[in-house]
């Protein structure tokens, strides 16, 4: 089950994570389909929600950090 919570971003529109299985899902204000994210430890998805900047926090901590 993915827990979805929407998200003040300029870029991002929801962030959602499963935690059976560590993905983290993104979706995008320009796109419907949502990228996903394997291994992703739920610290990192918690840290993601309560960045100041999702957009920053995407950049430099999941992005090219997981698989994809």
């Amino acid at each position: 089950m993915i827990l979805w919570s929407s998200v003040s971003s300029t870029t991002i529109k929801q962030i959602g994570y499963e935690p059976s299985v560590k993905y983290v899902h993104i979706r995008f204000k320009t796109g419907d389909k949502p990228l996903t994210y394997f291994d992703v430890p739920e610290e990192v998805y918690r840290d993601f929600l309560s960045a100041q900047s999702k957009s920053t926090y995407y950049k430099k901590n999941i992005d090219g950090k997981f698989a994809c």
